[in-house]
């Protein structure tokens, strides 16, 4: 088997051919989520949502490509948090996303997948809180429509002063052509001078590919006092690809606009870019 069609075998076989994460700061940080962000939630550890102060509103798009394959797509997420409840906090977004596949005898179809979105958080002491999200997905490929409950569990907790942990359970309801249940792991560290770093690992629980693990490792610096400057490294549980990612964001007093863009390291060479803005209210 040439490595060309082992790499295409692999495609085929993960149930997302694009990148898994769907949200700029989380992509730009290479994956690294599992300790919180919180602007982020619902793409994100859902415990962070806790983490929140304010209320806003985001939208985002996605451009996905593999320039080898002629393949790409395009998605877009919109929706809000209520970051001021004093119960429990919470998102909800709509995802939208449409991509090209290619089968093992080379043509080319199509899916078509949106998903309802909801997450729930609650600190249950000063520095430890928990949560939870619901996906509704309708998966279209083709003529054959599928629908479907999915759902994630979290938590995130002090570790020692400055760094944060925090653990999730992912996908928890296994389903045949989608990512696995999946354990992970996160550890954020603010180092002051407005630098952090964050690192992840994850193990996949069920499926073909049971036992295999992924890692994501991200950094940000703040420059100047609006902008922030992000880079990651990563290598993808299911597929086994390793990459790197890029991203900025201006924050300004009621919005912000974010960027980033991820490639992987080996052909097929895959290169996603997304764009994100945030509304406070």
């Amino acid at each position: 088997m040439t490595q060309k069609l082992f790499l295409l075998l692999v495609f085929l076989s993960s149930p997302n051919s694009f990148a898994t994460a769907d949200s700029p700061v989380v992509q730009g940080l290479g994956g690294a989520h599992r300790a919180g962000v919180a602007k982020e939630s619902l793409f994100s550890n859902p415990a962070s949502v806790a983490m929140l102060d304010t209320s806003s509103a985001f939208l985002i798009y996605t451009k996905p490509r593999i320039k080898d394959w002629d393949a790409g797509g395009r998605g877009w997420s919109v929706g809000a948090y209520d970051g001021q409840n004093p119960v429990v906090k919470g998102g909800f977004g709509y995802v939208r996303s449409a991509r090209a596949t290619i089968t093992t005898g080379g043509q080319q179809g199509y899916e078509d997948r949106s998903e309802f979105r909801t997450t729930l958080g609650k600190a249950i002491t000063p520095s430890i809180a928990v949560g939870l999200q619901g996906r509704y997905v309708t998966k279209r490929i083709g003529p054959t429509e599928s629908k479907f409950l999915q759902g994630d569990i979290g938590t995130i907790f002090p570790v020692f002063a400055g760094l944060r942990g925090g653990v999730t359970y992912e996908n928890i309801l296994f389903k045949e052509e989608e990512l696995p249940p999946t354990l992970g792991g996160g550890l954020v560290y603010a180092f002051g001078s407005g630098i952090t770093i964050m690192a992840d690992g994850y193990h996949l629980m069920k499926g073909q590919r049971k036992g295999d693990r992924g890692w994501a490792a991200g950094g940000e610096i703040s420059l100047a006092a609006d902008f922030v400057l992000r880079a990651g490294r990563f290598q993808e549980g299911v597929r086994r690809l390793k990459g790197w990612s890029a991203g900025l964001s201006w924050n300004g007093p009621r919005a912000s606009l974010d960027y980033s863009m991820k490639t992987t390291g080996s052909g097929p060479k895959e290169r996603d870019h997304i764009f994100g803005l945030n509304l406070l209210f």
